[in-house]
C-alpha cells in the first residue's frame, strides 16, 4: 500500500484551521495567505502550488468552491419584465467589472449575505437586503444589494454650482441609471453598487452573524434616494411605516446633515415621514429644510400628483 501523501497527514491539522477561522468565505488570495503561511508548518510537498492546494481541499471538504457568474445583457434585458419590482427602466452596457466571474470558497454551508460581503473589499449589505435584514419586511430577498462607498474627491476649487428647477425636471423625467454590476449564484442574484462617500455613515457590523450592513436610519435614507433598489415607492413607504415605533428621528437627521445632498432628498424623506403616519410635531426639523425647488419622489413618473407642503412630485396612486 502506497504511504499517504504529505497533504493526507496534514488533512486534520488543515481542517482544523479553517473549521477554527471566524471567517467562513475565503478568496483565492485569502487562500493563498494561509497557502504561504502555514505551508511548511503543515511540512507540505515542494510541488504543491496554491491551485493543487485548493483542489485537494475541496476533494477532501474542507472547502467548497462557489462561482458567481455574471448575468449576460439578454438576461439583464429579461430582468425588465421579470423583476421589474427591482429594476423598471433602462440598463447600461456591461461593465468590465462585471464580464468575468467571482471564485469564493467558503468553509461548510454559509448564508447568501455572507457570501454577497465578499465579492468585493469593504462592501455592505444595503437598501432592500437592509430592508429584510433589518425587519422592515417580511419578503424574502432574492435580490441581494451588495454597496461600497467612492473615495472621498478632493473639494473643487469652483464655487458649488446652483440647482437649477429646469434641470431638476429634465434629470428626473428621465429613468435613473442602475448598475449592471450583477451576478448569480442557484437562485440569488447580486447587484453590485457604488454609492457616494459618506464616511460610512450608519454602516456597522452585527454581533450576532458579523454582517456588515446599513443601520435602521441609514437604510431609509438610501432606499428614499434609490426606490428602485427596495421594490419602489409604494415599498419604501410601506418600511417607514414598519420603522415608526424603532427610528431615531434624530439620528435620521444628524445623517442627511452629514451626508449633505446636493439634492434636496430631506422633502423626500420628510414625505415619507409624514404620509407613513408620524406625528407632525416630530417632523420639524424635516420641514424647516424644505427648499425652494419641487422635487420628485422618484425619477419617471407617470400620472405624478403634488404634495405642496413638501414640494414633492408623486405617483398619484401611492397615496
Amino acid at each position: 500500500m502506497a504511504g499517504k501523501s504529505r497533504f493526507s497527514v496534514a488533512e486534520s491539522k488543515i481542517n482544523k484551521l479553517f473549521q477554527n477561522s471566524r471567517r467562513r468565505v475565503f478568496s483565492k488570495k485569502q487562500i493563498e495567505e494561509v497557502f504561504i503561511e502555514y505551508r511548511r508548518l503543515w511540512n507540505l510537498a515542494d510541488s504543491m502550488n496554491l491551485n493543487k492546494f485548493i483542489d485537494s481541499c475541496i476533494n477532501a471538504g474542507i472547502l467548497n468552491e462557489v462561482i458567481l457568474v455574471p448575468k449576460a445583457p439578454e438576461q439583464l434585458h429579461m430582468l425588465k419584465v421579470k423583476e421589474v419590482m427591482f429594476y423598471g427602466g433602462n440598463f447600461m452596457p456591461p461593465s468590465k467589472e462585471a464580464s468575468d466571474k467571482k471564485v469564493l470558497y467558503t468553509v461548510g454551508r454559509v448564508n447568501v449575505f455572507e457570501l454577497a460581503l465578499n465579492i468585493k473589499n469593504r462592501s455592505f449589505l444595503s437598501h432592500f437586503s437592509a430592508v429584510y435584514l433589518n425587519g422592515l419586511t417580511s419578503q424574502i430577498p432574492k435580490m441581494v444589494y451588495v454597496s461600497s462607498e467612492q473615495s472621498l474627491r478632493r473639494p473643487s476649487l469652483k464655487p458649488a454650482a446652483k440647482l437649477i428647477q429646469s434641470n431638476i425636471d429634465k434629470a428626473f423625467a428621465k429613468p435613473q441609471r442602475k448598475s449592471n454590476n450583477i451576478f448569480v449564484y442557484e437562485d440569488y442574484s447580486f447587484l453590485l453598487h457604488d454609492g457616494m462617500f459618506t464616511d460610512r455613515t450608519g454602516i456597522y457590523t452585527r454581533a450576532e452573524d458579523g454582517l456588515t450592513l446599513t443601520n435602521l436610519e441609514r437604510t431609509l435614507i438610501d432606499i428614499a434616494v434609490r426606490p428602485e433598489y427596495a421594490g419602489g415607492v409604494d415599498a419604501v413607504l410601506n418600511a417607514y411605516r414598519n420603522a415608526k415605533d424603532r427610528v431615531s428621528l434624530n439620528k435620521l437627521a444628524a445623517y442627511l446633515t452629514n451626508i449633505n445632498f446636493v439634492y434636496p432628498y430631506w422633502q423626500v424623506i420628510g414625505f415619507y415621514l409624514h404620509h407613513a403616519g408620524y406625528e407632525s410635531s416630530r417632523l420639524k426639523i424635516f420641514k424647516e429644510h424644505v427648499s425652494e425647488y419641487f422635487f420628485y419622489l422618484t425619477y419617471e413618473i407617470f400620472n405624478p400628483d403634488f404634495d405642496r407642503e413638501w414640494q414633492i412630485w408623486y405617483p398619484k396612486r401611492l397615496i
